[in-house]
């Protein structure tokens, strides 16, 4: 894609995939030249959060998930949500051992584990128990909505993340094969800087996160403080005025 060809271009983040490195390089300063004052951003993003936590859409988004998963109802949801990796096999589905591990850590904590792979790579996740369930898109066709409803994300390399961001929820990074999927697919940011320098091998690993978010304050405060940072990244406004925003850019460029 060539930039000089478009009179505007509309772009979620700096880290749209239509966007080549040099491409976004270019767009850094009009982002940078627009962008609010940290401060500024700051509060606009605590009294987001203040709002949305709890509130009518949080209410609303358990709610649908609680009508889509039997037994939810009073646990905690941790959505698992993997990123689609061209027909190659997944490498983040848990062994068997993993598996029983995974049930076990979730009638601990009273939580259920909600699986929403890629369309295309529901059928690598068979496993399924009063803990764990499958919320592919035939079931609950639009991902947005559900994410003020869960408690914890893990993820990998999949853009949910700075969807999930938003809610200021904690996350946690699973990426057993990051030198292979930077290599054949590539990253469009360094993957340190958005997983703050935490990411999992494996399942076990993936448990032993969760269990430090329960039980150790500090863990927990660094996942909600990185979970601020990714935010920030991703989001130069969180007001719901986007939209009413880019219109009124777009006419003004029009009516030049």
């Amino acid at each position: 894609m060539n930039l000089s060809e478009f009179d505007a271009l509309l772009a979620q983040t700096l880290a749209d995939k239509k966007l080549s490195r040099a491409e976004r390089q270019a767009l850094q300063a009009v982002f940078e030249e627009s962008a609010q004052k940290p401060d500024q951003l700051a509060a606009m993003r605590a009294r987001v959060f203040e709002a949305a936590r709890g509130n009518a859409g949080d209410t609303a988004a358990r709610e649908l998930l609680e009508r889509a998963v039997p037994g939810l109802a009073g646990r905690r949801a941790i959505l698992y949500a993997p990123t689609w990796r061209d027909g190659e096999p997944d490498p983040g589905v848990p062994t068997e051992r993993q598996w029983r591990r995974i049930d076990s850590w979730c009638a601990g904590t009273d939580s259920v584990l909600l699986i929403r792979p890629h369309p295309l790579g529901v059928g690598s996740y068979t496993h399924a128990s009063r803990h764990v369930h499958l919320i592919p898109p035939s079931l609950l066709p639009e991902s947005m909505p559900l994410l003020w409803g869960v408690d914890a994300l893990v993820t990998d390399y999949s853009s949910v993340l700075f969807d999930f961001a938003v809610t200021g929820g904690p996350m946690v990074f699973l990426a057993p094969d990051l030198e292979h999927y930077g290599a054949t697919r590539g990253l469009y940011l360094d993957y340190a800087q958005v997983t703050g320098g935490r990411w999992q091998q494996n399942w076990d690993g993936v448990l032993d996160a969760l269990e430090r978010l329960d039980n150790n304050t500090a863990a927990k405060d660094r996942a909600l403080a990185h979970t601020a940072k990714v935010a920030a990244l991703a989001h130069r406004h969180t007001d719901g005025r986007s939209a009413k925003r880019v219109a009124g850019y777009l006419l003004e460029l029009t009516s030049r």
